[in-house]
């Protein structure tokens, strides 16, 4: 039956959201914005599925997960053994230090985007992470968003079957 795919599908989403920001550090509505749920019809039932977009995620104030120190300060003048280690946290409960890395503010030095910056080879970029399709391919994130949509599947399986019979009775 098609509804109860299409509502195995809704719950599998939500389900999507709320595993992904219990294990990383990220908000449930920016996973809801990079996932789709396309929905299956009569005629085609390997038509439904849950689409995850996304690119590789920085790390900033207005990006996607903290860091410690939050804001730019100059650190000319200090010894490099001296100088703020920034810390990066990704995952809920694990903060990891990143020793090479430097913030800096492209907007101005008074507001705008701090973001972490790191020199790879002859050139300065951004750290990126991992992206929302690679946090969905966590194990116990896929194996608790299939648990729960086999388990709404199975419910409103047999909820539509016991109301379409009572409708030929």
């Amino acid at each position: 039956m098609c509804s109860a795919i299409n509502d195995s599908l809704k719950s599998g989403k939500t389900s999507l959201k709320r595993e992904t920001s219990k294990i990383y550090n990220i908000k449930q509505k920016e996973v809801d914005s990079n996932s789709k749920v396309n929905r299956c019809t009569e005629n085609n039932l390997k038509k439904g599925n849950i689409k995850i977009e996304g690119r590789r995620l920085t790390i900033g104030t207005s990006t996607h997960f903290s860091h410690t120190p939050r804001e730019y300060s100059t650190q000319r003048g200090v010894k490099v053994s001296r100088r703020k280690k920034i810390s990066v946290t990704v995952k809920k409960g694990s903060k990891k230090k990143m020793p090479h890395a430097f913030i800096v503010n492209p907007g101005s030095i008074h507001g705008g985007n701090t973001m972490i910056w790191i020199r790879e080879r002859s050139k300065i970029a951004p750290v990126k992470t991992v992206s929302i399709p690679q946090m969905v391919e966590n194990d116990r994130i896929k194996d608790n968003i299939s648990k729960t949509m086999i388990e709404k599947y199975h419910n409103r399986f047999e909820h539509y079957w016991n109301r379409n019979m009572k409708k030929m009775r």
